[in-house]
């Protein structure tokens, strides 16, 4: 009847073990695998399968930060089996998940998701978050810090979430500019919103300027290490 597990940083975790969790936890909804670095795409894709099998709910809440060897088939596993239940999902330095993977989520309507932490996943590019905005359009909560391969295009892109409240788009300095930093305020005057954009060097004081003439509601802002 376990609903909810945590195991993260546990290093000696293997895919046996979540052969083990998919047959005698078919209840699990929460799932914190974070740093469990021997999972692969086999062991975590028949933990998502087997549920769905036996006819239970699918995950709500999954973390696999610095899960370095999953990719393209868990990411499908995710779009067949989770798609209507997934709210949280951590794919922090997944460094095997590519702008591919994305790009083929477009077409899926992830309609509970809320929040999704992507930070130091430095190789993604401008269609994942383009593609990831299309198939979550509910997303309230966005981390994109030190994705360092993203433009303009993805905080363009991210003006389309009419639910956002949270973004860290920190240490982004390709991504966030004085125009795309200006549409994304322009976008969200009407809802308060929480923005951190530290080391951002490419910002001036223009690009804040919709703050300063009181024209959008802020309920945090970080541009710490923001020298212009």
């Amino acid at each position: 009847n376990l609903k909810s597990l945590n195991i993260n940083s546990c290093w000696n975790v293997t895919d046996k073990g979540l052969l083990h969790l998919s047959s005698n936890c078919p209840r699990l909804t929460s799932l914190d695998l974070s740093n469990c670095r021997k999972i692969t795409n086999k062991g975590l894709t028949a933990l998502i399968q087997s549920k769905a099998a036996e006819g239970f709910d699918g995950l709500t809440y999954l973390s696999l930060s610095y899960c370095k060897h999953l990719s393209s088939l868990t990411m499908s596993a995710l779009a067949t089996y989770c798609s209507g239940s997934l709210e949280y999902l951590n794919l922090q330095r997944c460094t095997g998940v590519s702008t591919k993977d994305f790009e083929a989520l477009s077409n899926v309507n992830f309609s509970a998701l809320h929040t999704v932490i992507l930070s130091d996943c430095s190789f993604l590019q401008d269609p994942a978050i383009i593609a990831l905005v299309k198939a979550a359009p509910n997303l309230e909560r966005l981390s994109l810090s030190f994705c360092c391969s993203l433009s303009d295009a993805s905080l363009e892109a991210v003006t389309m979430l009419k639910h956002l409240v949270e973004l860290d788009a920190s240490y982004c300095c390709s991504a966030v500019s004085d125009t795309s930093i200006y549409m994304l305020l322009q976008a969200h005057k009407y809802a308060p919103l929480s923005l951190n954009i530290r080391g951002c060097f490419r910002v001036t004081d223009q690009g804040l300027k919709p703050t300063l003439d009181k024209e959008v509601q802020l309920d945090y802002l970080n541009i710490s290490q923001c020298p212009n």
